[in-house]
This record gives structure tokens, C-alpha cells and sequence, in this order.
């Protein structure tokens, strides 16, 4: 048969999970680390830019308002 024992298949799913130590092969693991801190970024650059655009509407709602008492009253 000439198939692989159950100690090199352990050792091949090790590595593909973990990496090769002292390699930049992070495997499975590592990736998904990556993935987590980027989208971690990426939500914390939605918020801001979401926060940033609240106080604009606010600003550019508060102008509006601002024009029409001022049109109204006059």
C-alpha cells in the first residue's frame, strides 16, 4: 500500500495548523490571527468614519435648521 503512518499524517496536520516553526509559514492558525487584527482595524476605521459622518450630518442639519428659523423669522 505504501501509505503514510498515522505519526506523519499528525505531524503533516500539525503543520498545516500550526506552521513550520522559525519560518514565516504561520498556517491555518496564524492566517486566521491576521484576518481577526485586520478586520479589528478595519471595524475601528467604520466606526470612526461613522462617527465622523454623524457629526457632519448633525453640522449640516444644525446649519439647515439654522437658515430656516433665520428665513422664517425675517
Amino acid at each position: 500500500m505504501g501509505g503514510k503512518s498515522n505519526k506523519d499524517l499528525i505531524t503533516e496536520i500539525h503543520t498545516v495548523l500550526l506552521g513550520v516553526p522559525g519560518t514565516e509559514d504561520n498556517g491555518v492558525v496564524g492566517h486566521l490571527k491576521q484576518i481577526e487584527t485586520q478586520l479589528d482595524n478595519l471595524n475601528g476605521a467604520v466606526n470612526t468614519n461613522t462617527a465622523w459622518r454623524k457629526a457632519l450630518v448633525w453640522v449640516i442639519g444644525s446649519m439647515i435648521a439654522g437658515y430656516a428659523i433665520l428665513n422664517y423669522i425675517s
